[in-house]
């Protein structure tokens, strides 16, 4: 099970008994850092998307002020499970702004997620995410 799997769980089972709170970040990036997006899940009885912070080059998406400065983001869509998970998000005008699609994958003690970030109209990307906080 990778880190989305293994996040999934924890956060699914954590529910059961705690009351609503932001748990985890995932970061996600290209192999230069150039584009990224760093992702909060959440609890309360189901997993949700908490808060996120979008990047392309020296522009800047943030879902509210209290992750960072940025222009406006929202979650339009997302869906995710212990093997994927995938999200379209929406700039403050409510157009598709971006569309990021991960996959997880394990053996043994070894996890890998990654996939694409895709920004409209400045391109797409593959993906990792090394790690979570």
């Amino acid at each position: 099970m990778g880190r989305i799997g293994a996040m999934a769980l924890v956060l699914s089972i954590g529910s059961l008994a705690l009351p609503v709170q932001a748990t985890e970040w995932m970061y996600c990036s290209d192999a230069t850092n150039a584009v990224g997006i760093d992702m909060l899940f959440g609890q309360a009885d189901t997993i949700y998307l908490d808060s996120f912070i979008l990047r392309y080059e020296d522009q800047v998406w943030a879902s509210n002020t209290a992750v960072g400065p940025g222009d406006p983001i929202s979650a339009a869509q997302w869906f995710g499970d212990a093997d994927h998970f995938d999200a379209d998000f929406v700039d403050g005008g409510g157009a598709l702004l971006a569309e990021v699609r991960l996959r997880s994958a394990s053996e043994g003690e070894l996890l890998a997620d990654g996939g694409t970030l895709r920004i409209v109209g400045r391109g797409a990307w593959a993906i990792s995410c090394p790690g979570a906080e």
